[in-house]
């Protein structure tokens, strides 16, 4: 219970440091695909995207159409979209979404996001 509350405190302090070092030049929405395929290899994906991207718009949504590479999510900005799929956790999200689409990650954000990842097992040991 205290790793998950210093975690969240943690997190929380770190966006607020970055949101002002971090700027999207145009709005994101960020659609992250919650159906049944996607959603067991990655529960979490949305709190992920949501902590690595806290300027953009992320919701839930139903399949996009890409089960076997998931799970998946959808980043539209500028009008144009793009499916990023296998993002089994935080590292790979903030390298897929630095590599295809050209958005900077602070890596004191990425930390932090990792550090969240984890608490469940340091809940559990």
């Amino acid at each position: 219970m205290v790793h998950t509350s210093l975690s969240w405190v943690l997190l929380l302090l770190l966006s607020t440091q970055v949101h002002n070092a971090q700027s999207l030049s145009q709005p994101v929405r960020v659609r992250v695909c919650q159906n049944k395929h996607c959603k067991k290899r990655n529960a979490n994906l949305k709190q992920c995207v949501s902590q690595l991207l806290p300027e953009a718009e992320v919701e839930s949504s139903g399949c996009l159409s890409h089960c076997n590479d998931g799970p998946n999510i959808e980043v539209e900005s500028g009008g144009h979209a793009t499916v990023l799929n296998g993002i089994q956790d935080v590292a790979t999200a903030a390298f897929l979404l630095e590599q295809d689409l050209e958005m900077r990650i602070p890596k004191i954000l990425l930390a932090a996001s990792k550090l969240m990842e984890q608490v469940p097992s340091l809940g559990e040991s």
